[in-house]
């Protein structure tokens, strides 16, 4: 429903018959900043791919059209009817005067290869479209289908990364965040750098055993750079003077922490269930796009509510109306930002089951696995409350850890 809102996408082509191509959908960077612009603090996307992967799953398509989303084919896999070149660059020729926006490519041999990713990565910083890597392919199909594939991959083709943009600085602090589930995740805090046009001072180092196998202590010499031109991590520690020390109590409540050992290696929870943090990190989700889509409930309003007292559970959302003097008294609240907030929470009530569920914050349960939890019991909530461990690992994709968390 959402592709009909696609900027460039067009509506009718000249062409009977089922046509089916692959693409991709891309919001450009110049978008991305005008769109984080009319966000407030602390709803900004972190990155295009981010914002566009939320906005192609928007319930509404208003939205989505709002946001300029542009599509790129890249395969054209067939058209009935019609007869398909043997190559693959005038097949995407034919869809481009369909009216479809194709990939850039460029037709290369063995002596100019090297010149076309040249031009390529010269290009990157100027793009507006982010790019992290290109293929390289045969044109010819024939050819390509005779060559077969493995059983992930076909070997017609090779995909390059770009390779990443590193730099040196040094460690001066490691923060730890306390999140919903009481996983309190490690942060790097280093000394400025430029990394693929942006300033980074900070990157996770997500579980104990990456700070163990990291060596990382205070005033150490790290290598960061930004994966996928994206995420910031630690790719090397020079010195590893293995002097960070883990925290024995959670810096946000003073409660005991204890090390577990995971599935991917061992990880620092907080053991007091009445930790803020984790509840201002599961009203958090329970508030987000994709589950009850609350607007106007930032982390910073909900820290503020929660520290009046205003809120303590999900319920306490739905009587906001009943501190409505107190909440209009507040810095950066107004008349019209708490009608908006009440409107936002009344919209709230009427929400997909998959959603709510999802808000519900179960570990091992995302968007996904909530939809098909509730494609196996036909949306009925009260199936779902009654079904048994069995049922649930049953279902495709799930299993036990999945079951027994639900």
């Amino acid at each position: 429903h959402n592709a009909r809102v696609f900027a460039n996408l067009p509506l009718k082509i000249a062409f009977d018959g089922e046509l089916v191509l692959r693409g991709e959908g891309v919001i450009s960077y110049s978008e991305f900043q005008r769109i984080n612009e009319e966000l407030g603090e602390g709803e900004a996307y972190k990155n295009p791919r981010n914002l566009c992967s939320g906005t192609v799953r928007q319930l509404n398509s208003e939205i989505a059209a709002k946001r300029n989303v542009q599509f790129f084919a890249f395969t054209l896999v067939s058209a009935e009817g019609k007869e398909l070149s043997d190559s693959k660059t005038e097949n995407m020729q034919w869809l481009a005067s369909l009216g479809f926006t194709v990939v850039e490519s460029k037709v290369v041999t063995g002596d100019t290869i090297l010149d076309a990713v040249e031009y390529f990565r010269e290009h990157i910083e100027s793009n507006d479209i982010a790019s992290d890597g290109l293929v390289l392919t045969f044109d010819s199909i024939s050819y390509s289908q005779s060559l077969g594939r493995t059983a992930k991959f076909p070997k017609d083709s090779i995909a390059f990364k770009w390779a990443d943009e590193m730099a040196e600085t040094t460690l001066r602090e490691i923060e730890w965040n306390t999140s919903r589930t009481g996983l309190m995740n490690p942060i790097a805090v280093f000394d400025p750098v430029e990394l693929e046009g942006s300033t980074v001072s900070r990157a996770s180092v997500h579980n104990v055993s990456i700070l163990e196998e990291l060596a990382l202590g205070i005033g150490d010499t790290i290598k960061v750079y930004k994966a996928n031109m994206i995420i910031p991590q630690i790719a090397e520690n020079l010195t590893r003077s293995a002097s960070a020390e883990i925290p024995a109590h959670c810096f946000v409540c003073g409660g005991e922490t204890e090390v577990r050992s995971l599935r991917d290696g061992k990880a620092l929870y907080c053991t007091n269930p009445s930790c803020q943090a984790q509840r201002v990190q599961t009203l958090s989700h329970f508030v987000s796009r994709d589950a009850m889509n609350m607007e106007g409930l930032s982390e910073e309003t909900l820290k503020k509510f929660l520290e009046k007292g205003f809120i303590n559970q999900y319920p306490d959302l739905f009587r906001l109306e009943e501190h409505k003097d107190a909440i209009l008294e507040m810095d950066g609240f107004g008349e019209k930002s708490y009608t908006n907030l009440i409107a936002s929470v009344e919209k709230a009530k009427d929400v997909y089951l998959a959603n709510f569920i999802y808000a519900l914050g179960i570990n091992h349960v995302g968007l996904r696995n909530a939809k098909l939890l509730c494609k196996a019991f036909d949306n009925d909530l009260e199936k779902i409350k009654a079904a048994e461990t069995e049922e649930l690992a049953a279902i495709e994709g799930f299993g036990e850890i999945i079951a027994h968390s639900i």
